[in-house]
């Protein structure tokens, strides 16, 4: 067994309270054990490469108590260790307190950002602990903010904003976001129906149904067997749970 303390703090850290939804493992996984970088809203780049002094300041914030971490100031600190705040707070279901450093960091100017980060990520998790908080609203203004940045991933800002829709409680127009997200994105992501319809099976909700029989049209107009005979198999467990509408 590899000893876990020679891992950097960037991919070892605790896991967030248990009551942190959408834990599905595709668009809202945050689970923060050893995971790639980049699915935490780091810019894709090889940590060895940076300044060591950097690298230990954003693992030491990462070891620090909520208290300790509560007393930095953040604006002596540059983005990358913000949001290394943000993940303590997160880990400590300070959610709330974890937005406020979103927040900070997203008011950075352009030409003032790091170049470490994936600020689209950043507003994805802000609407993920928004959501979690159920200040729905906010949550969806900023992903409608999202998609005036750079490289921002209009696929998975569609996914979001449909599902934040549905769990607001508007179930026509959160299915209806996410049937044109499948289907607007079926060239690049045929497979989207099958993860999205495991997501909303995770949280409960029967809008799955609709989900997998859409992807089936999908899968049947390109040939796609697999995709098809998964989800298939997927949708037979669906119909056969007790899924809900959230109303």
């Amino acid at each position: 067994m590899t000893d876990d303390t020679t891992t950097p703090l960037h991919s070892r850290v605790q896991g967030p309270p248990t009551d942190y939804p959408f834990d599905d493992g595709y668009a809202w996984e945050d689970e923060y054990p050893t995971i790639h970088d980049e699915d935490i809203a780091y810019a894709v780049f090889d940590w060895d490469t940076l300044d060591p002094e950097l690298v230990e300041r954003h693992d030491g914030i990462l070891e620090l108590s909520l208290e300790e971490a509560s007393a930095l100031d953040l604006d002596r600190l540059n983005d990358l260790h913000r949001w290394a705040v943000a993940r303590v707070y997160t880990q400590h279901g300070e959610l709330a307190r974890a937005v406020e450093v979103c927040d900070t960091i997203l008011a950075t100017t352009v030409a003032d950002r790091c170049i470490w980060l994936s600020y689209p990520d950043i507003h994805l998790e802000r609407a993920r602990k928004l959501t979690a908080l159920q200040r729905f609203d906010e949550a969806l203004a900023g992903l409608h903010r999202c998609r005036g940045e750079d490289r921002a991933n209009e696929r998975e800002v569609a996914r979001y904003v449909g599902v934040v829709t549905l769990l607001a409680g508007d179930r026509q127009a959160g299915l209806a976001l996410l049937l044109e997200a499948i289907h607007t994105h079926a060239e690049h992501d045929p497979e989207m129906a099958l993860h999205l319809g495991d997501e909303l099976v995770t949280l409960g909700r029967q809008e799955a149904v609709e989900v997998y029989t859409a992807g089936m049209t999908i899968a049947r107009s390109r040939n796609m067997a697999d995709l098809l005979a998964e989800l298939e198999d997927a949708l037979e467990a669906a119909e056969a749970s007790d899924l809900s509408s959230g109303a």
